[in-house]
């Protein structure tokens, strides 16, 4: 017998290759992989209008998410969420305590200061919204970069 969390819901947009935006609704929850529930698997499914369903799992919410991006990548979409701006980044305290439901915003310089945090599934501007390389790359080079 499958346990299953709460699903979660919340209606965005995504964007085209040509910088349209798509009617898109974002569903998350967790699985649990043995009878205790002790693991468990996330998932995530983003239903874009005209397309379909595109679905990740991982070890977390932000990791779903990157992983139904990539499947949205392929046909030239992007979901306009917190979690797919190419400035921000779940740390692993915020996948392993929040479950990735929760991505700071990295900017430059960086500081000692902890950065603000967005729910990952919270809607976001296109004009942030990058590539989950584009993302990927900024999140290493802020990591790199000398804390001020």
């Amino acid at each position: 017998m499958s346990r299953i969390g709460k699903v979660s819901e919340a209606t965005i947009s995504s964007v085209d290759a040509d910088g349209q935006e798509i009617r898109t609704v974002l569903k998350w929850w967790w699985e649990a992989t043995t009878p205790d529930v002790r693991r468990v698997d996330y998932r995530v499914d983003c239903h874009v209008e005209g397309f379909g369903i595109f679905t990740g799992t991982g070890p977390d919410y932000f990791e779903a998410l990157r992983r139904a991006r990539l499947a949205m990548e392929d046909v030239g979409l992007r979901p306009c969420c917190a979690g797919a701006r190419r400035d921000t980044w779940a740390s692993g305290m915020q996948r392993e305590m929040a479950d990735g439901l929760f991505c700071y915003v990295l900017s430059y310089p960086r500081t000692k200061i902890q950065p603000p945090q967005l729910g990952t599934f919270d809607a976001a501007s296109p004009v942030l919204i990058g590539t989950v390389a584009d993302q990927e790359a900024f999140n290493k080079a802020w990591v790199a970069s000398p804390r001020g």
